[in-house]
């Protein structure tokens, strides 16, 4: 029984692996928006994108400067 759940599990996976993708961190804000679709100017001056694109920034800045941890 539990080789047929590990086989179903993994087949999920694949299948959602293929039929969905995960959404690029900087367009995230646009899609938990639910906006279908937005001008240019609204694109340029929307706030949630970015804010989002801030704390990516800011994120993206926070793991380049901690030292990296080593297992001795």
């Amino acid at each position: 029984m539990a080789s047929v759940r590990s086989r179903l599990r993994s087949f999920v996976s694949r299948f959602k692996g293929i039929v969905v993708q995960d959404c690029p961190p900087e367009l995230y804000a646009c899609e938990v928006c639910g906006k279908l679709e937005c001008n240019h100017a609204e694109w340029v001056n929307c706030k949630e994108r970015l804010a989002a694109a801030e704390f990516m920034q800011s994120r993206n800045q926070t793991h380049k400067t901690e030292p990296s941890k080593t297992a001795d």
